[in-house]
């Protein structure tokens, strides 16, 4: 993500800033967004930019590295980015393939363990190739398991966002 501001004043004040520090009645600027982006805009899907902007009723004071600037509005400008992801996963124990129906088959009692798979999917590497479709094979004897890792707004950090849409 990246930000622009429209201060109030000419020239602009600052030239560059740390978006980090931007902070309206001591919260947090860039959680107002993250919140827009991940509720209001969560299910886009779209790949590349989008731009959110923000125009305020009345020039406000902004707080920026320490410092309150009058600022008129503020633009979000963030990169939705889709990733593929595989992940070959081993398994052992008293598992069968049973050729006649296509499955494997755990007898009573039986036991089965996977390999160790990490959980940030992030750290997966990259897929090229195109995802079977729910109800394709991909080759008999494989098991597949379809993730989605979609960021989602926590909201137990509410108290922590500045009420930017009422200015």
């Amino acid at each position: 993500m990246r930000f622009m501001i429209y201060f109030a004043v000419e020239p602009s004040p600052i030239a560059t800033f740390d978006a980090n520090t931007m902070k309206s009645n001591g919260k947090s600027v860039v959680n107002w967004f993250l919140r827009e982006l991940f509720t209001t805009y969560g299910e886009e899907t779209k790949e590349g930019e989008h731009s959110l902007k923000l125009k305020f009723n009345q020039q406000r004071n902004i707080e920026i590295e320490n410092q309150e600037y009058p600022v008129i509005g503020i633009t979000c400008i963030a990169t939705r980015v889709h990733q593929k992801k595989r992940k070959w996963v081993h398994w052992s124990g008293d598992a069968f393939f049973d050729w006649h129906t296509g499955q494997f088959k755990i007898p009573p009692k039986g036991t089965v363990v996977g390999s160790a798979v990490e959980t940030d999917l992030s750290a997966w590497p990259d897929y090229d190739g195109e995802i079977a479709k729910i109800g394709e094979c991909v080759a008999p004897g494989f098991i597949r398991a379809v993730l989605y890792n979609t960021q989602k707004w926590d909201n137990s950090k509410d108290n922590e966002v500045p009420d930017l849409g009422s200015l």
